[in-house]
């Protein structure tokens, strides 16, 4: 079975592969109409406090901002991811192959 899906004809700048949805900076539709990148947004907060490099300095200021007055957030979180990892498997294990993830999203 193949990781590389097609790409989703309905939403520009989606990329099909592993079922991950992304919005490339080089699309027309980037950012989205009222979107304010200089503000912090949820998901690259997120993806900071998980290690990742899809955030900005404005994501990242206030993320470690946020550190300071609640430490305990970067260990909910992984505690969070690390949950996630042991439940998916389960219903893999049937067949099931298509999740929806309701969480923040990113529109950069």
């Amino acid at each position: 079975m193949s990781d590389d899906l097609p790409a989703h004809p309905g939403l520009p700048g989606c990329a099909g592969r592993r079922g991950v949805v992304t919005s490339h900076p080089d699309d027309e539709s980037f950012p989205l109409p009222g979107t304010d990148l200089t503000r912090p947004g949820v998901a690259p907060i997120h993806d900071h406090h998980l290690g990742g490099a899809g955030d900005r300095e404005v994501d990242r200021q206030f993320a470690e901002r946020v550190l300071r007055d609640h430490p305990v957030v970067r260990s909910v979180v992984h505690a969070n991811r690390m949950f996630q990892r042991r439940v998916v498997p389960y219903p893999v294990r049937p067949g099931i192959r298509q999740f929806t993830d309701i969480g923040s999203g990113t529109s950069r």
